[in-house]
């Protein structure tokens, strides 16, 4: 039977990967206190003098979630909105995963906590991400075992390299195979399991007007809105609105682009800050040069870009061949609204965050590269003469960190236990009181219950220990059986 010495050794392996979960794995404050210290970094950015207008993410915001839900959903997104935050830790499809989806129940209550009372609650999730991404947008991730979650595959696994973005419409054909899967993927045990994936892929992938959709990243926002509404046992509990990021920040990177005082234009066009991006590294050891657009292939896959100190934007595909687009702005606004490139995380920052002032909370990578982009352009901008623009930058705190505790439990057949993703909030149907009872939880906790998760984010596959899943559920059924749901 494992005990605290034995998971100790987990914890700290991510402790030592992540200088967010160091920071506050040893924390003695709840998971109310740490949402007020969010709330706080919202309100610190907002003394700061940003430069562009913050109600064109609103009118961006608002029309997509009209476009796709109404105008009754779309107005309670643009009240949400104007609290000047976003939680930006999801990947299109990805709320399956139970620490993406417990984070997004979190941002709610931090919405509540900043005095929204609307109950939809607009999450940005991106969709230059592919398929087989470690929240698993090809299909639904279940959390009912003490041996690992279980996926139930929609998309081919060889369209797993495909980003979300670009991917077509799934149809009828695909959702009886993924219905003829359930058996092999389920263990024999979990009746339960069987029955409500049976009921969401008949109620709500089979949905006529879903089925209809121009494509998957549109079939997906509709089914996480459609599933958050049956995740608890109350009427009209919440609604979550996943709002395909990509969509809002393309028309304000060409707006940007189109602008020669932003700091976008400056990116791609001033040689003094080109030459600064290509300088500056991430910690993966890739120019910030690179992580403004990425290209899509014909397959669907993205290709590296960097907008290099030429007069191109170059990118190497698949096959390792060179590839090259114009550095020209009508041809780079063509090029996005046909989906040949698609927005990447700098960009998205810069728009979003750094011109109109949205603070940003995401996971355990994001507050930790977030800032230090916002340093590294600070840099940047200054050396070039910009004080202006470097002097927003220098002040803007990007550290908020939101996706990764865990609070809410699934009770495993052996009495173990495991996250909770959206399915066993359906199976299980809690009172929505319970999250306020939960955020009673130490931050300290939230991340060990979190540790299933992260711990394979974190740790190469090779050198994960061997039976850590099940170790780790032993350990949160016998210390944590007041989270279980």
């Amino acid at each position: 039977m494992i005990n605290e010495l034995y998971f100790t050794p987990l914890m700290d392996e991510c402790i030592r990967r992540n200088d967010t979960v160091k920071k506050y794995a040893g924390c003695d404050i709840s998971l109310r206190e740490h949402l007020a210290g969010i709330r706080a970094t919202a309100k610190k950015n907002g003394g700061i003098t940003f430069h562009k207008d913050a109600s064109e993410v609103l009118n961006a915001c608002e029309a997509y979630a009209q476009r796709l839900f109404g105008h009754d959903i779309s107005s309670k997104v643009r009240e949400a909105l104007e609290l000047k935050i976003l939680n930006t830790a999801d990947h299109h499809g990805g709320f399956y995963s139970a620490q993406a989806f417990q984070g997004d129940l979190l941002f709610a209550k931090l919405l509540e906590m900043m005095g929204y009372g609307g109950r939809v609650y607009p999450l940005f999730s991106f969709s230059h991400v592919e398929l087989d991404n470690s929240t698993y947008a090809r299909g639904i991730s279940c959390y009912g075992s003490a041996e690992g979650r279980q996926l139930l595959p929609l998309q081919r696994a060889k369209a797993g390299n495909q980003m979300v973005a670009v991917t077509g419409a799934y149809n009828e054909e695909m959702l009886m195979r993924m219905r003829q899967r359930i058996d092999s993927v389920i263990p024999p045990f979990e009746d339960t399991y069987k029955e409500k994936l049976g009921d969401i892929i008949a109620g709500i992938y089979g949905d006529k007007h879903i089925l209809n959709a121009s494509g998957y990243a549109d079939q997906l926002s509709y089914i996480g809105e459609r599933i958050s509404a049956e995740c608890f046992k109350d009427d009209d509990a919440m609604r979550l609105i996943y709002i395909e990021a990509e969509e809002v920040v393309r028309p304000l990177m060409i707006k940007d682009l189109n602008d020669k005082d932003s700091m976008l234009w400056h990116m791609f066009f001033d040689p003094k800050v080109r030459e600064g991006l290509n300088a500056e590294k991430t910690d993966e050891d890739i120019p910030l040069a690179g992580m403004l657009l990425r290209g899509v292939d014909q397959k669907g896959r993205r290709i590296h870009t960097l907008v290099s100190g030429g007069e191109r934007i170059e990118g190497i595909d698949h096959s390792g061949r060179l590839l090259e687009y114009p550095m020209d702005v009508k041809e780079i606004e063509k090029l996005l609204n046909e989906k040949k490139l698609i927005p990447s995380g700098l960009a998205a920052a810069v728009v979003l965050a750094f011109e109109r002032g949205y603070t940003w909370s995401g996971g355990y990578f994001q507050s930790l590269y977030l800032p230090k982009w916002a340093k590294q352009c600070e840099r940047i901008f200054k050396d070039a003469g910009l004080d202006t623009a470097a002097e927003t930058l220098g002040a803007y705190d990007g550290s908020a960190f939101i996706s990764g505790p865990v609070f809410a439990l699934n009770e495993t057949e052996d009495h173990s236990a495991v996250p909770a993703g959206p399915v066993e909030f359906m199976i299980r149907k809690p009172s929505v009181s319970r999250l306020d009872e939960f955020l009673k939880t130490p931050l300290a906790d939230s991340l060990r219950m979190g540790l299933f998760e992260m711990y394979i984010d974190l740790v190469p596959a090779g050198e994960k220990e061997e039976g850590w899943y099940r170790d780790a559920a032993e350990f949160c059924g016998m210390n944590y059986r007041e989270h279980l749901i």
